[in-house]
């Protein structure tokens, strides 16, 4: 099916795009309007996308590549947030575990994902190593 050709210029920048552009153009356009609020702090659009780039430099670091898998486990909270888009940025997938499941469910799911990297945050660690042993997984990339 053919479409005008000013939607399919629009049709084609958005393929090219990921979640995270979504942030990176909003700071542009508002930079000082605010993105996120957690528990009375406030970032801006500017300061959320500062914050992304900062993190998925940070993995990038650590040896997070274009098409891995990210698990994450963590509660809700302004980190998370940062870390779905810092992963986004850098063409990983993001794969966010429930922090309620036991170590042999998080065993069993880390296994079945693939996941390259594992971020979980310092409350679940001990759980999270767990799982690896249990899963006999070492991933290349563990941040707590």
């Amino acid at each position: 099916m053919a479409f005008p050709q000013p939607l399919q210029a629009l049709i084609n920048e958005t393929r090219s795009r990921d979640v995270s552009d979504a942030i990176r153009l909003t700071a542009r356009r508002s930079p000082d309007k605010a993105a996120l609020i957690y528990e009375g702090a406030r970032d801006t659009f500017s300061g959320l996308n500062e914050l992304v780039d900062r993190t998925a430099n940070a993995l990038r670091e650590r040896g997070v590549q274009e098409g891995d898998r990210v698990a994450v486990i963590s509660h809700n909270n302004r980190t998370l947030v940062i870390l779905r888009f810092a992963v986004a940025r850098l063409g990983a997938v993001f794969a966010p575990l429930n922090f309620m499941l036991n170590a042999s469910e998080m065993a069993y799911i880390l296994a079945m994902s693939g996941a390259q990297a594992v971020i979980a945050e310092d409350a679940l660690c001990s759980i999270v190593d767990a799982a690896l042993t249990e899963a006999s997984l070492s991933p290349h990339v563990k941040a707590y």
